[in-house]
Order: C-alpha cells, then sequence, then structure tokens
C-alpha cells in the first residue's frame, strides 16, 4: 500500500474539523471541553502516524 500515509492524514483532519465544530468562545461546558480535548488528542496523534508513515513510504 503505497500511499497509506493518506489515511491517517484524513482521519487527522476530520478530528480536528469536529474539533473545530464543536469549539464556542464563550460558556464551553465539560462536556464540549472534553470533546474539543479529545479530538485535538486524536488528530494529532493520526498526524504523527501519518507523518511516520509517509516517511516509512519514501
Amino acid at each position: 500500500m503505497k500511499k497509506g500515509y493518506l489515511r491517517f492524514f484524513a482521519v487527522s483532519l476530520v478530528f480536528l474539523c469536529v474539533a473545530i465544530v464543536f469549539y464556542t468562545q464563550g460558556g464551553v461546558s465539560l462536556g464540549k471541553f472534553l470533546l474539543f480535548f479529545v479530538c485535538g488528542a486524536a488528530s494529532g496523534a493520526h498526524l504523527i502516524q501519518g507523518i511516520v508513515s509517509w516517511r516509512k513510504a519514501k
């Protein structure tokens, strides 16, 4: 699978979009904050996996 790293970048982008959609400036409830935090962490983890996979594919 030559371009397997694209899957990690796509999932990272999805998690980042979910985090942006659920982020509000004022009145952040605990549930929204946890969703924002977990989506940000998942986005970062998938981004790192994509970069590692991309470097191995070179």
